[in-house]
């Protein structure tokens, strides 16, 4: 019986995030259209509530496919593509991918000059992992000025290190305890 709920509920998770992307989609190219002005001119006021729209649909967008993930995660269907790619490259696209939510919230994001690391495994999952904490960096950033997110990828012995840091304040000990804790 647990069995058959366990499998009810992942089928559920994937059909409810599937099922969510698609007018997500829609609604996400009207955006678009919008913001460039496709259908008609627009004020300042209209097109800074375009804009928060369309962050706010990223941002919802990226939850549909945590949940997404999650539920492949939590089924063991979860596949990882490994394959060869450089982490700086990686880092520098999330950063571009970022950079209009940076420049909303007033946080500069840094690469600090190094040189490129390359390592074996699935870079969209690595990807996710560094977009996630540059995202956070961002949100939970000090609200003085001097803001910053940085990424730092390294050689530590035979392994890669991804350091992100920031001018936020550090998360209280109690958080840390449930950091890999699903919600």
């Amino acid at each position: 019986g647990l069995k058959s709920l366990e499998q009810h509920r992942e089928e559920l998770l994937g059909n409810v995030s599937h099922d969510l992307k698609n007018p997500l989609t829609t609604i996400k190219a009207y955006l678009a259209m919008v913001g460039r002005e496709k259908l008609g001119p627009l004020t300042d006021a209209q097109r800074r509530a375009v804009q928060i729209c369309d962050r706010n649909s990223d941002r919802m967008l990226r939850m549909v496919n945590d949940l997404l993930l999650m539920s492949r995660l939590q089924s063991g269907k979860m596949q990882l593509h490994q394959r060869p790619f450089g982490i700086k490259a990686v880092a520098e696209e999330v950063l571009r991918a970022l950079a209009a939510l940076s420049e909303h919230s007033k946080v500069r994001l840094v690469i600090p000059p190094c040189p490129e690391v390359f390592v074996r495994g699935d870079r969209e999952r690595i990807s996710e992992a560094i977009h996630n904490l540059v995202e956070n960096g961002i949100r939970h950033n000090l609200p003085d000025g001097g803001r910053w997110v940085r990424v730092i990828s390294k050689t530590v012995g035979d392994q890669v290190e991804v350091v992100v840091t920031n001018t936020g304040p550090d998360m209280p000990p109690y958080e840390v305890e449930s950091l890999f804790k699903p919600f």
